[in-house]
């Protein structure tokens, strides 16, 4: 269940059959399709300079937005 700020969601549609797949394996640990890393910066980093530019990444990309949430009422859906 989608447990965010529900203010924020524009949009909800059902997942596709091959992202049901990905979400599916991903719940049980067998996907490989998510790739997670770590980036070390060696100076002082502005924070909110980061920040900043990644909302404003995020606002104009929706796919950077989406996740994949469990609905009681509509099955597997992807929010916007």
């Amino acid at each position: 269940m989608f447990s965010g700020n529900k203010k924020s969601i524009a949009e909800m549609f059902p997942l596709t059959d091959m992202q049901e797949k990905m979400y599916a394996a991903i719940q049980l640990g067998k996907c490989e399709y998510l790739v997670k890393i770590t980036v070390k910066v060696d100076k002082k980093l502005d924070e909110h300079l980061l920040r900043s530019a990644l909302e404003k990444m995020m606002d104009m990309q929706p796919a950077l937005r989406t996740v994949f949430a469990s609905s009681e009422k509509n099955g597997f859906v992807q929010l916007v």
